[in-house]
């Protein structure tokens, strides 16, 4: 018997807290974020493919481009005029902003490093040919720092 002197009954027992049967206490606070956890998984996952394939398909168009810009040098390295007015390929880049203007979207320019001058190759692509291993071109022309144009393909 225990006596409380805030209990109006003296003879009564104070109530015992047993533990429910399989160690479960329903006053125990639950565990949160099982669920937020899958959510941050399947977001990184998602993100991390999405990187993947952006990464690839930029990687891919990158290295097209730099083929590209070594095909063009090794086509027209030892060309006479080439060498006539520039004194041989150092570099070769393509001029983004000069092409975009251009209203025909199968005319490129490229900005050419020479080693004695500089200038720029102007060309028109044939029209695609999935069998051609090679840049097909229909014309080229290069245009000197004097702002001459010769035609140095066909």
């Amino acid at each position: 018997m225990n006596w409380n002197p805030k209990d109006s009954n003296p003879y009564t027992t104070p109530q015992q807290s047993y533990p429910q049967p399989g160690g479960h206490d329903p006053y125990a606070r639950q565990k949160s974020g099982g669920g937020l956890m899958w959510l941050w998984l399947l977001l990184g996952g998602g993100g991390l493919v999405v990187l993947l394939c952006c990464g690839a398909c930029c990687g891919l168009g990158l290295y097209g481009m730099e083929e590209e810009e070594r095909q063009l040098e090794a086509m027209f390295a030892n060309h006479p005029t080439v060498v006539e007015q520039l004194g041989g390929i150092e570099s070769v880049e393509r001029d983004w902003s000069a092409s975009m203007d251009e209203d025909d979207d199968k005319i490129w320019y490229y900005n050419v490093k020479g080693v004695h001058a500089d200038g720029v190759i102007i060309i028109r692509e044939a029209p695609f040919n999935i069998d051609a291993e090679d840049l097909e071109l229909e014309f080229a022309r290069l245009q000197t720092d004097t702002v001459e144009e010769f035609d140095i393909y066909p």
